[in-house]
């Protein structure tokens, strides 16, 4: 197996753990990343986060419609481009991302709570390095 193989695979099952569980949502997990996403950045443009989510306008359009209807995002029409249509959460839909977030973070301290400060640190520097990789390939 190759060197790319297994960190494939170690990232899979990081991110199998890391996955959201017994949430409880009337809703699935890519809405749920979305919301995520909209947490990050307060107020995205439908195209903008169509782009984000690899899926069509229309696609994210019925997402955006769905997420509405929750009560979980808000949508308005750009003043000077009615074409534009920009969405951002609302209380109720900032509430249940802190939810997910805080799990998350449970999940993730439970992963490294055994590494020692210098482990953890050499962790933190080789994230930034992919993140920034990440950052400079979108």
């Amino acid at each position: 197996m190759s060197l790319e193989d297994q960190i494939d695979e170690k990232l899979f099952t990081i991110m199998d753990f890391l996955k959201p569980r017994n949430l409880s949502l009337p809703i699935s997990l890519p809405h749920l990343a979305m919301l995520r996403w909209l947490y990050r950045h307060p107020v995205l443009s439908i195209s903008m986060a169509a782009a984000y989510s690899q899926v069509s306008q229309p696609a994210m359009t019925q997402t955006a419609q769905k997420l509405e209807r929750e009560g979980w995002i808000i949508r308005r029409r750009d003043e000077n481009d009615q074409r534009v249509v920009w969405i951002s959460l609302t209380p109720e839909g900032r509430k249940h991302v802190e939810r997910v977030e805080a799990m998350q973070h449970e999940r993730l301290r439970q992963l490294i709570e055994n590494l020692s400060a210098e482990d953890k640190e050499t962790l933190a520097r080789i994230l930034a390095k992919i993140q920034q990789n990440v950052r400079q390939t979108l």
